[in-house]
């Protein structure tokens, strides 16, 4: 997915290994739940789901999209 958006954000093809090689430049990084709680309270999940996740999501992108356009140049960069 991320290598899609500097695709088509930027126009440069990266491999795999050199979008998480940047993505781990920047902090981030795949994570994935383990397990789930079986303490779970199915109502407080909806909520975040519904209500708190979409906010991070965004703040997310909006980051993501300004690192990657601020750094244009330097993937230009690497995949010469």
């Amino acid at each position: 997915m991320v290598r899609e958006l500097i695709a088509r954000r930027l126009g440069v093809q990266l491999s795999h290994s050199s979008v998480c090689r940047l993505l781990g430049q920047m902090g981030l990084s795949v994570q994935r739940p383990v397990w789930r709680a079986y303490q779970q309270d199915p109502e407080a999940a909806r909520r975040w789901r519904e209500e708190e996740y979409p906010k991070l999501h965004d703040l997310k992108n909006q980051t993501l999209g300004r690192k990657l356009i601020t750094s244009r140049e330097s993937l230009r960069a690497m995949t010469l």
